[in-house]
């Protein structure tokens, strides 16, 4: 991966990305990669010493190792930290380093920055299945686990919105806990995930890069479109509703809102977050805009 510092930022933020630097082994996949879409798994790894990231673009991912260096300094006899876990799964090897494992309670538990529209959105899907997969992995090495939970600083939180926002599902703090109850039959089941997962790894391992399956809409985060009831003296809407007439509809039944605003949907992970998109033909034919081919890698 080459890393670029096109803003002259301080050297230690360029060195602590450097530092942070991880080339995939062949063969090799960890447990936050198989939560990803096949085709992004390929052109990440076929492409990897080509993608160019700015360390402008890696703050708050420096910040996210920061709170986790935090957390796992600290010795305590009664947990088990950064353990990294390693399981064969036919030709490849599953991996996975969980932060946090509370021996007694049997309990894991995930540090994340991120936003408070995660939180939000009440999208909590990929952290189920994370937990799950660590909960494979360390069932597989004789060690049970009965809970999980994800511990998340929101990167955005604002007192402000929180009191304005408080009873449409704003998070009241800036820390929000996440639990699971990580059932015997889910840590079972998610093997099926893996086992597929793999199969489909294998499957289209020398499939050129054009003719991968382009990521479905969850794993790239698609959020389709929407019409928002809006009000003339407020930014938020009242209501996010999925068709221009059930929007009508809440307008004449609530007795609120000024005008309907119509929200094209979006590819978020593709737009904002996929390493590998310049080396992408959905991206660039699908999801780009204009000034973003200046930079694209020609097909």
């Amino acid at each position: 991966m080459i890393i670029t510092n096109k803003h002259g930022l301080p050297q230690a933020l360029v060195d602590v990305v450097a530092s942070r630097d991880y080339t995939p082994r062949p063969g090799h996949y960890t447990v936050t990669t198989l939560l990803k879409g096949v085709r992004e798994i390929f052109l990440t790894r076929r492409h990897y010493h080509e993608i160019e990231i700015d360390v402008s673009d890696m703050i708050w991912s420096i910040f996210g190792t920061a709170v986790h260096n935090i957390f796992a300094g600290k010795e305590n006899p009664d947990y088990l930290k950064e353990e990294r876990l390693h399981l064969p799964v036919g030709d490849y090897v599953l991996s996975g380093q969980f932060d946090e494992y509370h021996i007694e309670g049997m309990e894991l538990n995930d540090f994340k920055v991120t936003s408070v529209w995660k939180v939000k959105m009440g999208d909590f899907d990929d952290w189920l299945k994370q937990q799950l997969m660590y909960a494979y992995l360390l069932m597989r090495h004789s060690i049970p686990t009965t809970n999980g939970k994800v511990t998340a600083i929101l990167r955005d939180w604002r007192y402000g919105e929180h009191l304005r926002m408080k009873h449409e599902g704003y998070p009241a703090r800036q820390v929000y806990v996440k639990k699971f109850a990580l059932k015997e039959q889910d840590i079972h089941d998610i093997e099926g995930f893996i086992e597929a997962k793999f199969a489909e790894i294998d499957y289209y391992k020398d499939t050129p890069d054009n003719d991968l399956p382009i990521c479905t809409p969850e794993e790239r985060w698609y959020h389709g479109e929407k019409y928002a009831v809006m009000g003339n003296k407020r930014k938020s809407a009242f209501r996010l509703l999925d068709n221009y007439d059930d929007a009508e509809a809440w307008i004449e039944e609530n007795g609120k809102g000024d005008y309907i605003q119509r929200r094209p949907g979006t590819s978020i992970k593709c737009e904002r977050y996929c390493d590998a998109k310049k080396f992408c033909n959905y991206y660039l034919t699908e999801v780009a805009e204009p000034e973003d081919l200046e930079e694209a890698i020609p097909f």
